[in-house]
């Protein structure tokens, strides 16, 4: 049970981490409206890629 929580979650953790590094070098350019949508792509890309990795 616990190996097939934490896999996705790893894996999500990962990207967002990396996508982090990436707005984080854009970020001054960003207002606030947008952060909050950057967060929701990361999120939502983040969880894609976990699902596809895992491929449950």
């Amino acid at each position: 049970m616990w190996r097939s929580a934490l896999l996705p979650a790893c894996t999500t953790g990962a990207f967002c981490a990396v996508f982090a590094l990436v707005v984080s070098s854009i970020a001054p350019m960003l207002g606030a409206t947008q952060v909050l949508a950057v967060s929701f792509v990361s999120g939502f890309f983040g969880s894609l890629v976990a699902h596809f990795v895992i491929r449950k």
